[in-house]
C-alpha cells in the first residue's frame, strides 16, 4: 500500500542534504502552503501552515 500526497507551495529555505551514519542520504526542507478564502462577513482570510519535509 502506497500512500501519496501532493504539496504545492513556497520553499522557506533552501534544502539541505546530510548522511545518516550508514551512509543513506536525507535531504530536510521547510515548504510553507497558503489557504486564502472569503469568511461570512465576505473579507479575505489567509492562513498559512508550515510542513517540515523529509526525503529518505
Amino acid at each position: 500500500m502506497i500512500n501519496q500526497i501532493t504539496l504545492v507551495g513556497f520553499l522557506g529555505r533552501d534544502a539541505q542534504k546530510k548522511a545518516l551514519p550508514n551512509g543513506t542520504p536525507v535531504l530536510n526542507f521547510s515548504l510553507a502552503t497558503k489557504k486564502v478564502w472569503k469568511d461570512s462577513n465576505n473579507e479575505w482570510q489567509e492562513r498559512t501552515q508550515w510542513h517540515q519535509v523529509v526525503f529518505w
